[in-house]
């Protein structure tokens, strides 16, 4: 698995599986998260702690816990009743807390309200700050679906700076609904402040003429 985790909130449980053949007796949680690299739980066969077996530990019920956003060490120590103790693995895990969605930002071009027969207009938006960038997930609907829950046309960029595109085929001639989504590595995630109305017309006009009569 990775070194590394991220997630949104402390209440994530850390989960561990220790494996002893015969005499395994306890095995303890250690952290940082409150400061110094210090024990938080210990598990022991009475409470079962079974070889094999997953060991799932809430620190919010074990230990009265905030931690403000930032990296966080934590690992495993496991003894036998023989005397033998082992840490999980080198280095420590890594868990990094990340609460705060991307800043707000606004989609630039195109204008809302857009009437054209380009079908795949080149889409912009401002940069929002996320130091744990993942994604930008750029959606669009039509009228029947403005509520974006099943959506079929979507672009998935995942570069911060790359904030732009010009890949995504809008629906033709129809009412199309564009919006833009950041993503975080803690799946915290924030839309576009706004939805941009563009309108597809791929039909030229028809004419017919009149009067005077032809010849």
């Amino acid at each position: 698995a990775s070194n590394e985790t991220y997630s949104s909130n402390i209440n994530t449980p850390f989960e561990y599986t220790p494996t002893d053949s015969s005499n395994l007796a306890e095995c303890s949680l250690y952290h940082n998260i409150s400061g110094s690299f210090i024990l938080n739980v210990t598990n022991t066969s009475s409470s079962k702690l079974t070889s094999g077996s997953k060991v799932i530990v809430d620190i919010s019920t074990s230990a009265n816990v905030i931690a403000p956003d930032g990296h966080y060490r934590w690992n495993v120590v496991c003894n036998d009743s023989a005397g033998n103790v082992a840490w999980a693995q080198s280095p420590n895990r890594t868990l990094v807390l990340d609460s705060t969605a991307p800043s707000t930002f606004v989609i630039g071009s195109p204008a809302n309200g857009t009437v054209s027969s380009n079908l795949a207009p080149t889409i912009t938006w401002t940069q929002p700050t996320e130091i744990n960038f993942k994604k930008y997930e750029v959606i669009v609907a039509t009228d029947t679906d403005r509520g974006f829950n099943n959506v079929s046309r979507r672009v998935v960029i995942t570069n911060r700076t790359h904030n732009f595109t010009s890949s995504l085929e809008l629906f033709p001639n129809q009412i199309n609904f564009i919006r833009v989504i950041a993503y975080d590595l803690a799946g915290n995630t924030r839309n576009s402040t706004s939805i941009t109305t563009y309108i597809t017309d791929t039909s030229a006009p028809v004419i017919t003429l009149n009067s005077p009569s032809n010849n």
